[in-house]
């Protein structure tokens, strides 16, 4: 601050992740942390060199962040709740799910949703790809909003989207507590993931790093 070059940390977030070749700016209302980390785990599995920027430690690691030497993708959860994730221009712009939240910040839904609006719109002018999961209260007010755009890859699973580019069910928990995935591509292709974390909302953070893995 004495200096005069203060920023939050969201911001300061978003212009380190800005100077990416590739970031995946991963957004939403919930379900961030999770989806993050199935990114970061499936990019690794695929044998690519990825960093990451989390909010939480995952499971088999001791720190929220990791860097890799000369990566190839920037994973970060980025967080709505000061509207900072709107100095975002990643590579891959992925947003989870749209509820009511953060409500000291934003008027009302629609304020949430016309943010959101605004985002995917300048991401798309800057060239990135966008991901949307048709999950929440606002996401079918988003879908609106956003009905002249092309580009977006959308993915549904707990609400019905016609022309969704990946769609997902998701069976009862089993004694578990794991939920089968069944994602279905626009070709036919289907393919079943059995999440080693338990419960619904889990199986559709999957879906989305599925989405993001698809669109890589």
């Amino acid at each position: 601050t004495e200096h005069g070059i203060a920023c939050s940390r969201g911001e300061a977030l978003a212009r380190f992740a800005n100077a990416h070749a590739c970031s995946i700016a991963v957004c939403g209302t919930h379900g961030k942390g999770t989806t993050s980390a199935a990114i970061t785990a499936m990019i690794e599995a695929a044998g690519m060199r990825v960093s990451d920027i989390l909010g939480a430690v995952p499971i088999g690691r001791t720190q929220p962040a990791k860097h890799v030497p000369h990566d190839k993708y920037l994973v970060c959860e980025v967080d709505e709740s000061d509207k900072t994730n709107t100095f975002h221009r990643p590579g891959i712009l992925v947003i989870n799910n749209i509820e009511e939240d953060h409500l000291n910040v934003y008027r009302d839904l629609d304020d949430i949703v016309t943010t959101f609006e605004n985002h995917v719109r300048q991401c798309l002018a800057h060239g990135s790809r966008v991901i949307i999961h048709h999950a929440g209260i606002g996401a079918p007010l988003l879908y609106q909003k956003l009905a002249d755009c092309d580009g977006i890859y959308w993915v549904s699973t707990q609400m019905p989207l016609d022309d969704a580019d990946l769609r997902c069910t998701i069976s009862q928990p089993n004694p578990q507590g794991q939920c089968r995935l069944t994602l279905c591509e626009p070709d036919g292709t289907l393919t079943q993931i059995v999440p080693t974390l338990g419960g619904c909302a889990n199986a559709q953070n999957i879906a989305t790093a599925f989405a993001v893995g698809r669109a890589l």
